[in-house]
């Protein structure tokens, strides 16, 4: 899976479902605006890792 952040705050799994992928991950990048969105970040976890483990 890939789980994508938001200015090092809020996580969630990257999906498909509204756009095709290429398409998702340029919108994503749109919204960017150097303001309340300055920060996004992408990576591949396993399927059967626990993504949301906090170890703060």
């Amino acid at each position: 899976m890939i789980i994508q952040e938001t200015n090092s705050s809020i996580s969630s799994i990257l999906k498909d479902t509204f756009r095709p992928m290429p398409e998702q991950l340029r919108h994503m990048l749109r919204l960017l605006d150097d303001d309340e969105r300055f920060a996004w970040r992408i990576w591949w976890c396993p399927d059967d890792a626990d993504w949301t483990f906090n170890t703060e």
